[in-house]
């Protein structure tokens, strides 16, 4: 199973145990693999952690009774499912959550949080390394080896090694590793519940929390949640642009909610029975000695599920923050800094509670952050620019100077509010009092979430019900009203209209065969029917088609030819003609195209005699790169019957030697005669395969694909006979006629005496004249 999952995320630079190629930016199409089900492994591993134990015993603390905690818990847990929907932005766009959120706050105005972001992240990493590396000593303990320092030092190289292995291998590996802890802690975790909930004291009435109490335990419980905001991106980027909104929330957030839960209540069972002051001693009084090894393996493990995904996005934090280097050497500069952090705390001078007061303190920044960034993304439906997203200067989300205002105010309100309403250790806001204790720091979102949806511009509605639409081609215009469906429904895109009334759109209608509507993806409902085919565009940019006012459609690349393009020497062009000779020799013919001019030694044209040494006695018809003229060998001169007195031909002009008289080899004037009916004719009738029907039709069909896959929607071929109509004919029946063509008929002049024009009047009729 566990090779068979691999198999499956095998995909592109996404490789279990292989280092990820990708960072921030965008992962294509077709790197994209997986579904919205990995998301509850990943959300569910990554929160089997202790902490949530702490933070239900912690609800039980602030006076809550073991119901009323247990309420709070579940309310935390359902917080899952707006991070989990957070999550459709990364599907949208293909890339990490803080380069989305310059959308938010503009290019320059995401960096400060984005600093703050990667802190609080080395900060987590650092604290859960050190609680790792103590219970992992304290198990060396229970084994029976006490080693001081050195078991110490063990203890932290294991703890580092699991987390930055997994999170230096990336996104899959990532994924693969939760998946496969998930399986023990949640068998660990279980045993848990069933020792500790038993004795759980559920009528123990409450110790009259207040405000206070409750909003600290509101607090607590939202806290852990709320630091997953800057990351449910980084892990749904790689998923296919067709994953649903609905799958990816129910998944990620059942897993997050079943986990948190579940501790959550343990802790809060815990609570009831014994002292929760030191949640990890206070935990191990209600176990029997059997199960203390495995107590203390579940916090270590909890500890390094927890920090492999936030390592994992502080890689990409910095790649944000404008680092230049890969996600892997990021990630080095986390390790370093995280290592150092742990070091520090563990051998030479604690301060883990300090910094876990500090980090408790950015609530008042990442709380608003997050009530933007969550608005934003409701106005905008989810539809980003992606490519903007990286553009820097010169993109839509520079906005002013790199800021957004609306969401820099938005951003400003919130920590306003949230820092008048913060009770913290180290920072107590002056409303706390007046509010009866309570800590409404978390309303900051809310504060900020509604200031944003106040300033912030809306993109423009659309047009009204029954609005003038863009036809096509562009110059013409239409009514279309809705009486029946449409045939086909464009949704979830970046239309480019080229309509100055509506420059811009999410939707397109098309109904037979011509746009009939565009609009937003809200009104797009309105012209689907049962039998509506309806494409999600997933985001991408969609242009009005490409016309391409000069195309010689009938002269596509022609693979019965010898290709000679790139070829810059004559003997490079003898090795390509030798090589196809070699593998036609039965070939009546050579045929070449796309020779350069240059390729001829001296800066002169070509010779029959230059072409002689490859082909031998069979016949050459070589085409330059323009199709502007034609090269032939000595046999080709002969079989065509060009000699010294017939150089004026159907099909071009040869060129003669100035000395002798004789041909050169060299075709003049190819484009004009030779492409014309009589041209195409009398090559036909010399034996030319070049020249016959079914040949031209090839070339006119892989130019007709070639164009259509390019987006050229109509194309004007300059050059045609009435007998290439046929041809056009032949593409419509076999549905290779997929672009317009306007087929514009060509004659060449034919030259003929008439009689010159007077240069003067006329004589009077008595003179005498001569006819």
């Amino acid at each position: 199973m566990a090779i068979r999952e691999a198999e499956q995320q095998r995909q592109g630079g996404d490789e279990v145990f292989r280092v990820e190629a990708h960072g921030i930016d965008p992962i294509p199409d077709e790197e994209r693999h997986g579904s919205a089900k990995d998301l509850f492994w990943l959300w569910f591993g990554s929160n089997l952690t202790f902490t949530y134990v702490i933070n239900g015993a912690l609800a039980v603390a602030f006076g809550l009774s073991f119901w009323q905690a247990t309420a709070v818990v579940v309310i935390g847990g359902l917080s899952f499912f707006v991070i989990s929907a957070a999550g459709l932005s990364g599907i949208r766009t293909g890339t990490a959550t803080l380069v989305i959120s310059r959308a938010a706050f503009g290019t320059r105005g995401n960096w400060p949080a984005g600093a703050l972001n990667w802190v609080v992240s080395i900060g987590y990493t650092v604290v859960n390394t050190v609680v790792g590396t103590l219970a992992l000593e304290a198990f060396f303990a229970e084994l029976g080896w006490s080693g001081g320092d050195p078991a110490r030092a063990l203890a932290l190289l294991t703890t580092l090694a699991l987390t930055f292995a997994v999170a230096l291998w990336g996104h899959a590996t990532v994924q693969f590793a939760e998946r496969r802890l998930a399986y023990v802690l949640a068998a660990g975790f279980a045993a848990l519940l069933i020792l500790v909930l038993p004795g759980a004291d559920t009528t123990a009435p409450a110790t009259g929390p207040g405000a206070a109490g409750w909003s600290l335990a509101f607090v607590v419980m939202l806290a852990g949640p709320f630091s997953y905001l800057p990351m449910p991106a980084d892990y749904t980027r790689y998923l296919p642009a067709s994953t649903s909104l609905r799958s990816i929330t129910w998944s990620g957030a059942l897993g997050g909610f079943v986990s948190s839960v579940a501790l959550g209540v343990a802790g809060v069972a815990a609570a009831t029975r014994t002292d929760m002051t030191d949640a990890v001693a206070g935990a191990e009084k209600l176990l029997p000695g059997w199960f203390q090894p495995v107590f203390l393996a579940l916090v270590l493990l909890g500890s390094v599920t927890n920090s492999i995904i936030t390592l994992y996005s502080s890689s990409l934090n910095l790649q944000v923050l404008g680092i230049p280097w890969s996600r892997s050497r990021t990630l080095l500069i986390s390790a370093v800094v995280t290592a150092a952090g742990s070091l520090w705390a563990l051998f030479l001078a604690d301060f883990t509670e300090s910094l876990l007061s500090f980090l408790s303190l950015l609530i008042i920044v990442f709380a608003p952050w997050g009530g933007v960034f969550l608005a934003d993304m409701l106005l905008r439906r989810c539809r980003y620019d992606a490519e903007a997203l990286h553009a820097g200067a010169a993109a839509p989300y520079w906005y002013r100077a790199g800021y957004h205002p609306a969401g820099m105010t938005a951003l400003l309100a919130g920590m306003a509010f949230a820092a008048l309403t913060c009770d913290s250790e180290l920072w107590t806001g002056p409303l706390v009092a007046p509010l009866g204790g309570a800590d409404l720091t978390l309303l900051g979102s809310a504060v900020s979430a509604l200031t944003y949806w106040a300033l912030a511009p809306r993109a423009p509605s659309g047009p009204p019900a029954e609005p003038p639409v863009l036809s096509v081609p562009p110059q013409e215009f239409t009514l279309m009203t809705r009486t029946t469906p449409a045939d086909l429904v464009l949704v979830n895109a970046r239309i480019h209209t080229v309509d100055p009334r509506l420059p811009r759109a999410q939707a397109l209608a098309v109904r037979d065969g011509r746009i009939a509507w565009l609009g937003t993806d809200a009104e797009a409902e309105r012209w689907t029917g049962p039998d509506t085919e309806i494409i999600d565009a997933g985001g991408r940019l969609v242009l009005p088609g490409f016309i391409d006012a000069h195309n010689h459609v009938r002269l596509g690349s022609d693979d019965a030819c010898v290709q000679l393009a790139g070829v810059r020497t004559l003997t490079g062009i003898h090795e390509r003609i030798r090589a196809w000779h070699a593998a036609h020799p039965g070939a009546d013919w050579i045929e070449a195209e796309a020779f350069d001019y240059s390729a001829i030694p001296g800066g002169r044209m070509p010779r029959a005699e230059d072409l002689d040494p490859a082909t031998g006695d069979t016949p050459a018809f070589v085409l330059s790169y323009d199709v502007h003229t034609a090269w032939l060998n000595t046999a080709a001169l002969r079989r065509l019957d060009i000699g010294k007195g017939r150089t004026s031909l159907p099909f071009g002009e040869a060129e003669t030697d100035p000395a002798t008289g004789e041909p050169t080899g060299f075709i003049k004037d190819f484009a004009v005669k030779g492409l014309s009916r009589d041209g195409h004719r009398a090559l036909r009738a010399l034996g030319v395969p070049w020249a016959s029907p079914d040949r031209q039709y090839g070339r006119l069909a892989q130019s007709l694909d070639d164009a259509i896959t390019y987006g050229i929607t109509t194309v004007v071929e300059p050059q045609n006979s009435l007998d290439d109509l046929a041809l056009y004919e032949r593409a419509r029946a076999e549905g290779r006629l997929r672009s317009r063509i306007v087929a514009a008929l060509f004659h060449p002049r034919v030259h003929h005496r008439r009689r010159p024009r007077p240069t003067s009047p006329p004589p009077p009729a008595a003179s005498t004249t001569t006819g």
